[in-house]
């Protein structure tokens, strides 16, 4: 009985052993990859949903390993088109099999440029394993293909073989692989470039448009907003490999210096943020989140070269996702207070969100990458530079119109300053006058008095002269309220010879004291048509100074002609040689109540309106006056009158 137990028991174990070896050869070919066949007439094949992939944890497998019969359980159909596997430490291996009913060679393209390491394996019966390497890590030059993407030749057999892909990474996992033939891989690329030609261009335009922007305006945003399309573009030009083939081909560092460009990127987007809102003036407790962020962007910007790829990228797209947040909410709120560039900023910044979700999505692996998905970062930054360019065009209107307001507001309140001012000296000079009046009629008493000392009749004098000169500046001032109310000519037929001899009679008793020499040299035709008194207190002011700024015993020249241009005009010309203005004052002497600072002036008094008035005057008679001068060499004032 017992002998019998152990037979059946035997045969029962060799009936299980015979099933499982049975089941596991019909699940080995259950499990072998369909080829793929290569026919003349198709040029290009995705290769995604034809993928058998393995998963390598520990990353210690080799392509003897992938290829024992115990590892067939362990690789799995793939269900996407472009198998994507977010950030992750572990390696992945593909396979799939390729029969060619056509003579063409045909190109494996491996789309997806930051992958560091592919190994590809080229299997057939009878044949060694072929094995050739690619990946950011290597130098350009060693690629089969000198292009941006990873591409391998294969060419053509009629007998199925069988291919392996290796793939270690640490930026995001992703393998988009398609088959091309020679021509449609061609027309590939140079649709491709075409595209890349559009967008960096566009891109470049923007930086030199803007560069030139800065150096008329000098605003700091345009400086800013240059060095974020620069570092947003590096960023994308390492991504999508165009850097690598046509920059630093010989430098493969540079691929992982990926979240280095991205801090750069997020510190200019953010000065730039500052600068274009204002937030500074509109959103304190933002600009100070702002602040932190930039500060952030540069220690990961100089960290990330010393941190791992994962965890720098990991960093950078927390601190980009909190700062396009910020910059949201600043536009939001700086638009709310009525600051119109903000909406255009807003928009932008809510398109290139929509196109990074977009690409972010994909590279976790959350979204399938399509075209949409790879490219939407470009899109998106395309379009923000678009509506950013307008909002900095806006933002030059918007500031010239702030400009304007203040600039109405500055005149308005200088207005009612000059209102108050004028209507406070006209006040003063009133009250000024009265006491005056008396001064100088106890004076004149005093002086022509026959029960005054010699002694008293001077002091008297003394005091009739002070009050004469205090009594001339109150007039002046209120003269200069006059004319800045608008005064109306009163236009006569006078003779120039009769009036200037009229001005230098006032002027003798100066005249006298300083020894000056008056020459005269008027002309033939001195009559022309003024208004008599005004212009006579403009040469009463401009004689005046040749004379008390002339040197003792100095000369004077007064000279009149009559010019012919588009109309007849009276030049008249004062010179004299005296102490002379510096050229730096030239324009200054005619402003209010302005006087050359040196010590010979000091010694000379007056209120500094003199030549202000004559200015003023001329211009009422649609004339011009000219300074000429330097110092110790005299002065030549030229005076242009319309003769009729």
């Amino acid at each position: 009985m017992n002998k019998f137990c152990s037979q059946l028991v035997g045969f029962r174990l060799t009936s299980s052993k015979v099933f499982l070896s049975i089941l596991f050869i019909l699940g080995n070919s259950l499990l072998a990859i369909e080829p793929i066949i290569l026919t003349e007439n198709r040029g290009e094949y995705p290769l995604g949903l034809h993928l058998e992939i393995l998963e390598d944890k520990e990353g210690t497998l080799t392509i003897d390993d992938v290829q024992k019969p115990k590892m067939e359980k362990l690789w799995f159909k793939s269900q996407w088109e472009v198998p994507n596997f977010g950030l992750s430490k572990n390696v992945y291996w593909a396979r799939f099999k390729i029969q060619s009913q056509s003579k063409k060679d045909h190109y494996l393209e491996i789309a997806y440029p930051p992958m560091d390491k592919i190994d590809f394996y080229i299997l057939s019966e009878g044949e060694n394993i072929i094995h050739k390497k690619a990946g950011d890590f290597l130098p350009f030059k060693e690629r089969d293909v000198q292009y941006r993407n990873y591409v391998f030749r294969i060419v053509p057999n009629e007998n199925p073989k069988t291919y392996y892909l290796r793939f270690e990474t640490e930026s995001p996992m992703q393998f988009p692989l398609t088959l091309w033939t020679s021509v449609s891989l061609t027309e590939k690329i140079n649709g491709e470039m075409l595209g890349f030609g559009l967008y960096y261009g566009t891109m470049l335009v923007m930086i030199l448009y803007n560069l030139f922007l800065f150096l008329s305006v000098r605003d700091k945003s345009y400086l800013y907003y240059i060095g974020y399309i620069a570092s947003f573009l590096c960023y994308l030009a390492s991504v999508n490999g165009i850097g690598f083939e046509y920059l630093w081909q010989d430098y493969p560092f540079f691929n992982s210096m990926i979240p280095s460009t991205i801090a750069v990127t997020l510190f200019f987007s953010t000065l730039f943020t500052q600068s274009f809102l204002q937030t500074s003036i509109h959103a304190k407790t933002i600009n100070k989140l702002l602040t932190t962020v930039s500060v952030s962007s540069l220690i990961i910007a100089l960290a990330s070269t010393k941190l791992s790829y994962s965890l720098s990228i990991r960093i950078t797209s927390t601190i980009v996702l909190i700062f396009v947040i910020l910059a949201i909410v600043s536009s939001a709120t700086v638009l709310k207070a009525g600051y119109r560039p903000a909406r255009y900023f807003l928009y932008a910044w809510i398109v290139l969100l929509f196109g990074g979700i977009i690409f972010t999505l994909m590279n976790f692996g959350i979204l399938p990458r399509t075209f949409l998905t790879n490219y939407g970062m470009q899109f998106g930054s395309a379009f923000e530079v678009i509506l950013l360019s307008l909002g900095l065009a806006d933002r030059i209107n918007e500031l010239k119109r702030q400009n304007e307001l203040a600039n109405i507001k500055t005149l308005e309140a200088e207005q009612r300053s000059n209102k108050v001012k004028d209507e406070f000296l006209a006040n003063l000079s009133h009250e000024i006058k009265t006491p005056l009046t008396i001064v100088y009629a106890y004076s004149e008493m005093l002086t022509t008095g026959k029960d005054y000392s010699d002694e008293v009749k001077e002091y008297s004098k003394e005091i009739y002269t002070h009050a004469q000169k205090l009594n001339d500046y109150v007039s002046d001032v209120m003269f200069v309220t006059d004319l800045e109310s608008n005064l109306q000519l009163q236009r006569s037929t006078v003779d120039l010879e009769k009036l200037v001899g009229y001005v230098i009679k006032q002027h003798q008793s100066l005249v006298e004291e300083k020894d000056v020499f008056i020459e005269l040299n008027l002309g033939e035709h001195t009559n022309f048509h003024c208004d008599e008194i005004l212009l006579e207190k403009a040469l009463s002011a401009i004689i005046k100074n040749a004379i008390v700024y002339n040197n003792q015993g100095g000369k004077i020249r007064i000279e009149s002609e009559i010019t012919l241009s588009h109309f007849q005009h009276l030049q008249i010309t004062i010179t004299d040689t005296g102490i002379g203005i510096s050229l730096e004052f030239h324009e200054k002497v005619f402003e209010k109540f302005f006087r050359v600072d040196s010590s010979l002036t000091y010694t000379v008094s007056g209120v500094g309106v003199g030549l202000y008035i004559a200015k003023k005057i001329i211009e009422l008679h649609s004339g011009s006056i000219e300074l000429q001068s330097e110092l110790e060499k005299g002065t030549k004032v030229k005076i242009v009158l319309p003769s009729i």
